[in-house]
């Protein structure tokens, strides 16, 4: 499907948008290794539980939200 991404850098934050699917992801299985929104998705759920891991290694802090019908995924350093 298309979609849009949009990636930018500002104040020490990486905010990474995609308009992906259009509702609001379960944040208690978004960072879960082997988390899924659904038995259709695609993926094997493990690559935001390594951005997760690595943000922790780091001391980073990572937000998950949806607004505007976007997907957003902030990393603050």
């Amino acid at each position: 499907p298309e979609g849009i991404i949009h990636i930018s850098f500002r104040n020490r934050r990486l905010m990474i948008e995609n308009t992906g699917v259009p509702k609001e992801l379960d944040n208690t299985v978004l960072f879960r290794r082997f988390g899924r929104m659904s038995k259709t998705t695609k993926g094997s759920g493990l690559g935001l539980a390594i951005i997760q891991q690595i943000c922790t290694l780091y001391r980073w802090q990572i937000e998950y939200r949806y607004a505007d019908n976007r997907h957003q995924f902030i990393i603050i350093f």
